[in-house]
């Protein structure tokens, strides 16, 4: 039986956020990011929230309205400190790879000890 996304389980996952309404990928994470759920929150609050329960193997979609989270864009500014999600409403897509309980030394760390990402060049491709 697989673990579930809970409080103190460490989590390795893969996203990709993509517009609503043009359908164009923002942002990719094709190698894994792990963290401890319910220590560190490395993505938008909505989306651990929906992570919990999930397995190894799960594939999850998370609407989020930008405008929700940062506000709508603000196109006075005299320079663009806008969030890029401003004004926008994307789909975080999410596929877990790994749950498990995380180590002592994780915890204490608040996520992955001397993790860094295996990146294969040819793997990398523009959004």
């Amino acid at each position: 039986m697989s673990e579930a996304i809970q409080d103190g389980k460490f989590v390795e996952l893969t996203y990709k956020v993509t517009d609503r309404q043009s359908g164009q990928v923002l942002s990719c994470v094709e190698f894994p990011l792990g963290y401890i759920h319910g220590h560190n929150e490395i993505l938008a609050p909505l989306v651990h929230q929906e992570l919990e329960g999930k397995c190894a193997g799960d594939v999850t979609e998370v609407p989020i309205d930008g405008n929700r989270i940062f506000g709508p864009r603000d196109e006075s500014l005299t320079l663009d400190g806008n969030n890029p999600l401003c004004g926008r409403e994307v789909v975080f897509t999410l596929e877990i790879l790994t749950v498990r309980d995380a180590t002592d030394e994780e915890m204490r760390a608040g996520g992955p000890i001397g993790a860094s990402p295996n990146i294969d060049p040819s793997m990398m491709r523009p959004v």
